[in-house]
């Protein structure tokens, strides 16, 4: 493009310029016509051809200077053959060289980094993030974008490299991962403390039973130790999950309901324990609700559901509803059931209201 506009120019005036020199060196070579006139209409003829052809008129940025070289990114223009034709300031300060020394030269030498980038006829320019050595043990990382330049016949031109140094925003991010990695570390162990202090109580109070000789007293000991281990298996579950915050709902019913099976061994080998659930993502603080729930209704469908042994089956269902998010909770059996004139509201059984009180609740 500029070989092009410098040869229209030169033609505009070396034309008239030469046919003046020929006609006053020979004045008979033009037969005693004027040549002068023609010369300098094919002279303005090459002008305008320069203009149209190569948009020699176009405007000029006067602010070219301060906005490019006021840009915080490094901008470097190359030609088809990968030689610099331009720069901004941060470019220089980057490359560490001068302006006058860099133009004309192969990107090979001035910015080796981008060669990998760079595209060639069989494969698009690129963009990616590269480590710079600078300095002894200083390492830069930048963010390299690359773009081909296209005239207005769509023809390629050029290229355009724009660097971004992104070290500050790299040690920032991974300075976050690492804090993040920290408070995971930090919330699993406290999920696995909890279930481990949870478990000794459990423990604890298994063996203050044993030494305990009145049934009553015993079940109500059992009852405890079952509502500690449904606890306890939510943080044992958000232990084990990658998700710190929301528990694997499904996945923790059939634990706790074979669980609380294996607990009522002796009562429940004529009963089948079946869970159907959805795979439900529950924060903790309605997961552990939910779990109290199902260990009441389940343990007291195992001890009282089927007296003398009779066979039965007990169901947990859990699904979620499709319209407004709600979830649905199921503890149904076949067995013998509730007094027709028992009221559960006003029942003082310490496990329905377990059941009430977390059902307000979620």
């Amino acid at each position: 493009m500029y070989r092009g506009q410098a040869t229209a120019f030169l033609m505009s005036g070396l034309v008239p310029l030469g046919v003046s020199i020929l006609d006053f060196a020979l004045p008979d070579l033009f037969g005693g016509l004027n040549p002068v006139p023609l010369a300098l209409v094919v002279g303005v003829l090459a002008l305008i051809w320069g203009i149209v052809r190569f948009r020699s008129g176009d405007i000029v940025p006067i602010a070219r200077q301060l906005v490019i070289d006021s840009m915080p990114d490094a901008v470097l223009v190359f030609d088809t053959l990968l030689r610099l034709v331009d720069l901004n300031g941060t470019a220089r300060s980057l490359l560490r060289t001068d302006h006058r020394d860099s133009i004309g030269r192969p990107l090979a030498e001035v910015f080796p980094e981008a060669i990998a980038l760079v595209g060639s006829d069989k494969r698009p320019p690129g963009d990616g993030i590269v480590l710079v050595q600078r300095g002894a043990g200083a390492e830069q990382t930048l963010d390299i974008r690359i773009s081909t330049l296209l005239d207005w016949r769509q023809t390629e031109i050029g290229s355009v490299i724009v660097v971004r140094d992104i070290t500050e925003a790299t040690l920032g991010a991974e300075r976050l991962r690492s804090s993040l990695r920290e408070k995971e570390v930090l919330l699993k162990e406290i999920h696995h403390r909890v279930k481990n202090n949870l478990q000794i109580i459990s423990s604890l109070l298994s063996l203050q039973s044993s030494s305990m000789e009145d049934p009553r007293t015993l079940a109500q000991f059992q009852d405890s130790q079952n509502r500690i281990r449904s606890m306890a298996l939510v943080h044992e579950r958000l232990y084990r999950s990658e998700n710190l915050a929301r528990v694997e709902f499904d996945k923790y019913l059939h634990e706790l309901v074979d669980s609380l099976v294996q607990t009522y061994n002796s009562r429940s080998k004529n009963i089948t324990a079946k869970v159907d659930a959805e795979a439900v993502m529950l924060d903790i603080d309605i997961a552990i609700p939910c779990g109290l729930i199902v260990n009441e209704l389940v343990s007291n469908a195992l001890k009282h559901a089927f007296p003398n042994g009779l066979p039965g089956q007990i169901g947990v269902e859990m699904d979620q509803d499709r319209d407004d998010s709600r979830y649905r909770l199921v503890v149904f059996d076949n067995g013998v059931g509730m007094p027709e004139n028992m009221d559960y509201r006003g029942t003082p059984s310490l496990g329905l209201k377990l059941v009430r009180s977390p059902t307000r609740q979620t």
